[in-house]
């Protein structure tokens, strides 16, 4: 595995990150976040601050929520994967949630 100075100094060179342009990048390299917890995100050098973003709507109920995680385990071990272009199998599983619960599972 490199270290971190490998990873800083590569940071914006041959990956693009969003919302902004490649040459500023490479100016100023966008933080390297390592961790997550709660509303919190931490970067590789230790720095905690708070995702007021919240990872772009895909993390509203905070970062390593147990019960998301329980969720995401549980369906893992019934179905990891399936093509939507049959999409019967999803219905049958959608039928008891509620409209949140259903635009949560499409966009997470």
């Amino acid at each position: 595995m490199k270290d971190d100075n490998f990873l800083k100094a590569n940071n914006a060179k041959h990956l693009w990150h969003p919302m902004g342009h490649p040459k500023d990048s490479l100016e100023s390299p966008p933080r390297i976040i390592t961790k997550a917890q709660g509303v919190k995100i931490t970067d590789i050098d230790g720095h905690q601050t708070v995702d007021a973003v919240g990872g772009l709507w895909c993390v509203n109920l905070g970062y390593s929520n147990q019960r998301i995680k329980d969720a995401i385990t549980n369906q893992l071990s019934d179905l990891p994967y399936y093509s939507s272009f049959a999409a019967l199998p999803i219905l049958w599983q959608l039928k008891h949630l509620t409209w949140c619960e259903i635009y949560f599972l499409k966009t997470a």
